[in-house]
């Protein structure tokens, strides 16, 4: 694999709603960030998309409910905006409202600017890993509703039945893995389980776990290790290679470093940095091009601004 991204990043113009905790996913020609929130308290239903072609942002129908720490994938050319975070009513206005897991799946159509509803997950869920493979959309552990609680379930989303069928299990329940699908095989990268580490300033472990989950069997695989354990990171699917950038790590610092797994070798590759780390943030592939907006700079305090974005050359 030859891979250099170090030199290849551009700055694009930056996300007009600052924010942390968005949805990422490329449709219909354009990169589309969904909801997000200014802070652990204030979730929005914000869309914004940029179009590549023109080299700007367009705002488009707000999304039905406010959610943040969710996450989104496009299947049939329509985004699938799903779960994350929310204040339900009876606290909408407290100061700093507790908030709780979404069942919500809600659907954008890009071409005609228009939301609808899927059917809801089986229970609410806070960023697990979610990728699409054969027609079907697949969702890999998460949060549960319990805050000291993550769920090991597989489900996939069939569109021509508008249902949720358990599928699978984890070998371990991760919440803000990332995920995404090269020839039909589900790649989850890293996550975070509430365990108490000895020695660490505070609860919670960080993995550096690559997974592959084939849903031919319903099998899961443990592969070779990412160099750097994280969490809150995007990781995308490009040229038959994964990529992951940004998140955090054991220490709680952002991870700078890029690394790419190629599936023909079992290996991984550091390949760059990023010129301006992040965590809790999203990216998605749009013809080669990988996109990076958002995210927060500190956790829940500081949104990035900077839009990245770099043309992959494997």
């Amino acid at each position: 694999m030859s891979t250099s991204v170090a030199t290849q990043w551009e700055y694009l113009p930056p996300l007009p709603t600052l924010r942390g905790g968005a949805a990422v996913s490329a449709a219909a020609g354009r990169i589309h960030v969904i909801g997000g929130g200014l802070s652990p308290y204030r979730q929005l239903d914000v869309v914004e998309s940029y179009d590549p072609a023109k080299g700007g942002w367009l705002k488009g129908a707000p999304m039905p409910s406010k959610r943040g720490n969710l996450v989104a994938a496009t299947l049939g050319g329509k985004v699938y905006a799903i779960g994350g975070l929310f204040v339900p009513p009876e606290r909408q206005g407290e100061e700093k409202p507790m908030t709780d897991p979404s069942v919500l799946v809600e659907v954008y159509d890009p071409q005609a600017d228009r939301w609808t509803r899927a059917a809801d997950l089986p229970f609410g869920r806070v960023k697990p890993a979610v990728a699409v493979a054969g027609g079907k959309l697949y969702l890999l552990g998460g949060r549960e509703m319990d805050p000291k609680m993550n769920t090991r379930q597989i489900i996939a989303y069939d569109p021509a039945s508008d249902a949720w069928t358990e599928v699978g299990e984890m070998p371990v329940g991760f919440r803000h893995s990332s995920g995404c699908a090269i020839d039909g095989q589900v790649y989850v990268t890293g996550g975070w389980t509430p365990e108490v580490v000895p020695g660490a300033a505070k609860p919670g472990r960080v993995y550096a776990s690559l997974i592959r989950f084939d849903p031919a069997t319903g099998a899961c695989t443990q592969l070779a290790e990412m160099p750097v354990p994280r969490v809150g990171h995007a990781c995308v699917a490009s040229a038959g290679i994964v990529w992951v950038f940004g998140g955090i790590t054991q220490d709680r610092s952002m991870v700078a470093a890029v690394h790419a797994y190629d599936p023909r070798t079992n290996c991984w590759s550091k390949v760059g940095e990023l010129p301006s780390p992040r965590a809790i943030c999203e990216g998605d592939v749009l013809d080669g091009t990988v996109y990076l907006p958002g995210g927060w700079s500190a956790l829940s305090k500081t949104p990035n601004p900077d839009f990245l974005a770099f043309r992959v050359n494997p």
